[in-house]
């Protein structure tokens, strides 16, 4: 097994990268690289090797902390993008034959701000699926908004993408009792609910009318099952790929860290859009 571990500055942060080879005989079996900062493992990027030759890889973890940074605070959202993608970028100048990067989309936001006096990694106390969030507002997981990415399967893709349909269309939204029927919402919410629910005409309206600061608590104890009962039988959080080709701003600069230098890579977006295998916290 062989170590070696550099500094890495990308879109105003400063990362760690920490590289490990293991071989047999002379011949890699494995090749990993996990980043961090402070704390130093938040996403891990893993090459499976067929022959001697890498031919999948994988990201097996990934979590969000404010360490995940040298020297100073990882941005929630934004900093965990640029994370992800230096880590993705990084990769690829090692072993630019692969370009598909498959992950199960575990993340989860908190509810609960961070205890910032326990050091990471820190469990989630009361986790809301950012997957179904994201859907809910924007229309896409929150890997699809930041990655473009997609399931493996296309067909089951392509069906989950047109399932949607049920948050704009005023046909789907069902009466409020039948809502309640489906959500099995706590009581105590129903007088903070129901007026917001009869005045809109869609379900995205609906979900857009709930304060952005009540909205974590509000969705916490009934979001899962809603969501579910609409696309659960298409939707899956397995099987799911970031092609680095595809992704949002593509464009890797000349970094440096360590011994090492790399050149300047550019590629155009095909697409313009506005993590631990356990419980991840964006």
């Amino acid at each position: 097994m062989i170590s070696t571990t550099i500094n890495y500055d990308f879109e105003g942060y400063k990362f760690k990268i920490k590289e490990t080879k293991m071989s047999i005989y002379g011949k890699p079996y494995s090749h990993s690289f996990v980043i961090g900062g402070d704390y130093d493992n938040c996403v891990n990027l893993a090459y499976k090797f067929k022959d001697g030759i890498p031919n999948e890889a994988l990201l097996p973890i990934l979590s969000y902390e404010p360490e995940c940074a040298i020297g100073s605070s990882l941005k929630k959202g934004s900093g965990t993008v640029s994370m992800i993608k230096a880590l993705l970028h990084y990769g690829h100048t090692i072993f630019n034959d692969i370009n598909i990067f498959k992950f199960e989309d575990n993340s989860h936001i908190d509810c609960i701000e961070k205890n910032m006096n326990i050091p990471p990694p820190r469990k989630n106390q009361k986790p809301l699926n950012l997957a179904y969030l994201s859907i809910i507002y924007n229309n896409m997981t929150w890997y699809e908004k930041h990655f473009n990415a997609k399931m493996i399967d296309t067909e089951r893709y392509n069906k989950y993408r047109q399932s949607l349909l049920f948050l704009t269309d005023p046909k789907i939204k069902v009466p409020f009792i039948n809502f309640l029927e489906i959500t099995q919402m706590p009581s105590e919410l129903i007088p903070i609910i129901q007026p917001l629910y009869e005045s809109s005409e869609t379900y995205r309206v609906f979900f857009n009318s709930i304060p952005d600061s009540k909205r974590c608590s509000i969705l916490f104890s009934w979001l899962n099952t809603f969501v579910e009962y609409y696309i659960g039988h298409i939707y899956s959080d397995k099987d799911w790929y970031i092609n680095i080709n595809d992704m949002i701003n593509h464009n890797v600069e000349r970094q440096e860290g360590g011994q090492r230098k790399r050149k300047t890579r550019r590629r155009s977006s095909k697409f313009y859009i506005t993590f631990r295998k356990e419980t991840q916290n964006f």
